[in-house]
């Protein structure tokens, strides 16, 4: 999820909301700091607040995630019941 504009109210009840349905049904939500940068990351024209990232399982038993993606979720699981996520601050691309 990038911040909304200052002054963006609708947009703000919306993730407000996005962020409860998340946490409700044990979806991780990471907040960034640009949603231009996490556009030219995921190589969209453009994304307005948010995404989606899911991550597509080979038909593989057991999950096995790459040294980046544990760090990920590790992150994740750091900050779930934090009263306030921090916000990463993504690399200008």
């Amino acid at each position: 999820m990038a911040q909304p504009k200052d002054g963006d109210s609708a947009t703000h009840m919306h993730e407000v909301l996005l962020e409860a349905f998340c946490y409700e049904n044990d979806i991780y939500v990471i907040k960034v700091d640009d949603a231009t940068k996490m556009s030219r990351i995921l190589g969209q024209d453009s994304v307005e607040s948010c995404c989606l990232v899911q991550k597509v399982w080979a038909d593989a038993p057991e999950e096995q995630l790459t040294k980046a993606e544990n760090q990920l979720v590790d992150y994740c699981e750091a900050h779930w019941d934090a009263p306030q996520q921090p916000i990463v601050q993504l690399p200008a691309v």
